[in-house]
């Protein structure tokens, strides 16, 4: 099992160069094809009010125009960010399809019109790991919407990295681990992540529901894998746990946490806080995660 194949999001042009420099960064460890995707909001007609001395038949096609030539400079501009890293690690750019059947590495670009979230959720679908940044603190409304659609809805991971971007393949994990199923599917997909670092340690907070495998029980599943992995079993807290879990990742100086994402359905976690939440709003590493 590997990432042969990874969904770069490139949607904002603040955080377009970490997100290709980490696929950049992954797609070397593990041979990928590197699909840089730009989904473009559809222009929706209506009347704004700052044409009211203009005829209602003509303002919504001036206004059309100017959305067309914004959002084409944008693609652009995202397009020219694609192009220069690519160039700079030498990478190819060929089409999707053939970028998939080469063993080689190489690079694609798409730039599509429709709903945002949806369009770039389903393409992940047909990527085997899905990279953002982790959400700008004063700008998540911006961020946190297209990594939960791709969680949510692509079926597939979502590899969140710093802000500056992931630096190298983590030599150290640590594996939050409660026996749930988005847990048990972050172990699972994370393996070939797993199987490239130096230590990883499985870390259980509190114990486990009744009858659930423990860290032990997920730490001899990896050595199945030739993954050699340290359990560890942390007393329940009164602070959230994913305090507790990111105490752990500094202890144990880890550069990524694996996690299941949203065990409780995002309105709960909206509303009432969540383990996930709390990590995407105070992570100061790398987050793999898994539905």
């Amino acid at each position: 099992m590997s990432y042969k194949t990874l969904l770069a999001p490139l949607q904002f042009k603040e955080t377009a160069e970490a997100i290709m420099s980490s696929a950049m960064v992954v797609a070397n460890e593990f041979g990928s094809h590197v699909h840089a995707k730009h989904v473009r909001a559809p222009f929706v007609a209506f009347a704004p009010y700052a044409y009211h001395t203009i005829s209602m038949a003509t303002a919504p096609v001036m206004v059309s125009e100017q959305f067309d030539a914004a959002t084409a400079e944008h693609a652009a501009a995202l397009k020219s960010i694609f192009e220069s890293e690519c160039k700079r690690r030498a990478l190819r750019i060929v089409p999707f399809s053939e970028g998939c059947a080469s063993p080689k590495k190489s690079a694609s670009w798409s730039d599509t019109t429709g709903p945002v979230i949806q369009s770039m959720a389903h393409f992940g679908r047909v990527c085997d790991l899905s990279i953002v940044t982790l959400p700008d603190k004063g700008n998540e409304r911006r961020d946190t919407p297209l990594f939960e659609g791709l969680l949510m809805a692509s079926g597939r991971p979502v590899l969140v990295v710093p802000i500056d971007g992931l630096k190298r393949i983590p030599k150290r994990v640590l594996v939050a681990w409660d026996g749930s199923l988005p847990a048990t599917r972050a172990l699972q997909l994370a393996l070939p992540l797993l199987g490239a670092a130096d230590q990883v340690f499985v870390a259980t907070v509190g114990e486990v529901d009744f009858g659930m495998p423990d860290a032990e029980d997920a730490a001899s599943f990896l050595a199945s894998h030739a993954i050699n992995a340290e359990a560890r079993t942390v007393d329940w807290p009164k602070k959230p746990i994913a305090e507790r879990l990111m105490n752990q990742a500094e202890a144990t100086n880890s550069e990524l946490i694996v996690m299941g994402g949203y065990s409780h359905t995002r309105l709960y976690e909206t509303l009432l806080g969540g383990t996930t939440r709390h990590m995407l709003a105070h992570a100061d590493r790398a987050l793999f995660l898994a539905h």
